[in-house]
């Protein structure tokens, strides 16, 4: 195992561009990379993302529903309405993550 200078062997692997990455990251205040990850993490992100994918399916499968389908549901396009109300939760949660990123919070907490 070769290094080029002797900063590289500080890390386990003692790989130049791990070093180089690590000085990088030192030199940005570490800070950037935590919140960006916290905010791309962000549960109700992936709650909202999954509802809304759940809810586009619903949502196409209520719109092609034949009239025997719904007649079976009483008269009621049960996936239609299902999948318009996903849909609208999957916007609130959205917005929520929206409005007061992970990020913020975790500033305010560390303060």
């Amino acid at each position: 195992m070769s290094t080029s200078s002797g900063d590289d062997r500080h890390t386990p692997t003692g790989d130049p561009l791990i070093s180089e990455a690590e000085r990088a990251r030192e030199e940005r205040g570490g800070g950037v990379d935590t919140a960006r990850a916290a905010d791309l993490l962000d549960i109700r992100r992936i709650i909202g993302g999954l509802l809304g994918v759940y809810g586009v399916i619903l949502l196409i499968a209520g719109i092609t529903d034949s009239q025997a389908e719904i007649d079976r549901a009483a008269g009621i396009n049960v996936n239609l309405w299902t999948g318009i109300a996903l849909l609208v939760v999957a916007a609130l949660f959205i917005a929520w993550a929206l409005a007061r990123p992970l990020s913020s919070e975790l500033e305010k907490a560390e303060r």
